[in-house]
Order: C-alpha cells, then structure tokens, then sequence
C-alpha cells in the first residue's frame, strides 16, 4: 500500500489573494454597482466596446509598402506615414512590422536601399523600387484587383 500522506505546501507558496467571493464583489464595486445582482451593473459589464478604427492582425503586405515607394525613394518612418494618412488613419504600421517587411523587400530584389539625409538631416536608409519590384507590384495589383472584384459579388449578393 501506499504509505504517502498529504502535507500542506509552505506558507509562502500560498496565495495571498482575497477570496473569489470578495475579489467579484471589489470589481462591481469599482465599476459603480453595490452587488454582483445589481442591474446596472450587469449592463456595464456586458455592453459592448464600440471601436472606429479597424484592427487587422498580421504583418503588412508586400503591396502596401511597395506602392507606397512606387512614386518616389521614402525612408520608413514617411511610408509608415504616408500609408496611415492615405487610408484615413485605418491603416496603422508598427515598426515592428514595418522594418522586417522592408527588410525581406530588400532581400528578394523588390526594392533596393540607399543611405542619405533626410528632411532634418539625420542620416536615414531610402528605399525605392527595383524593375523587378515594378514587375511584381503590377501582378499583385491584378490579383488584387481580382480578389477585390470576386469579394464585392458575393458582398452584394442578393437572395434569389
């Protein structure tokens, strides 16, 4: 037979949290009810978080950065500017997302990139399009352009 016998775990290995039953009670409190039962309460819990600006995970595409270089040589500070203020503030690029994306660019021949001064004449890297780059956005725009068009049908498809 087993001769194990249970012990409680040490003190300090014991949570030093309030009970469920307070921790519940001290967060309908804060948000301006007196009990879990209280209706108001229950309204602001569940009412839903109305958000303007569309959030779309993932990093940036190829497209995007590249037309955004299609017209002239900008380092990645103005894309990421150029790319909010042309979409009305939807399209928000983090640099984290920015910066390997132009990175990967680079690599694969789309676009090339050169030191220079910028505006306020600190040392920045300008990215402009390649041929090769030239080439490759024209195919995405058609397959985007596809894309968008087979998307629009079945939106405004009608019941028959």
């Amino acid at each position: 037979m087993n001769n194990c016998k249970w012990v409680d775990p040490p003190r300090r290995w014991r949570s030093k949290t309030k009970p469920k039953s307070e921790l519940d009670q001290s967060r309908v409190v804060a948000r301006g009810g007196e009990f879990p039962s209280d209706p108001a309460s229950q309204i602001r819990r569940h009412a839903p978080v109305v958000r303007h600006r569309v959030s779309i995970r993932g990093t940036i595409g190829k497209r995007e950065i590249v037309k955004s270089i299609a017209l002239e040589p900008m380092h990645g500070w103005a894309i990421s500017q150029r790319l909010k203020h042309v979409s009305g503030n939807v399209l928000q690029v983090s640099d984290g997302s920015l910066y390997p994306a132009l990175h990967k660019l680079e690599q694969e021949g789309w676009i090339k990139a050169e030191w220079a001064p910028s505006e306020n004449n600190r040392r920045a890297k300008y990215y402009s399009l390649t041929r090769l780059g030239r080439k490759e956005l024209e195919k995405e725009a058609a397959n985007w352009n596809r894309l968008a068009a087979a998307i629009t049908q079945v939106v405004n498809l009608t019941e028959a």
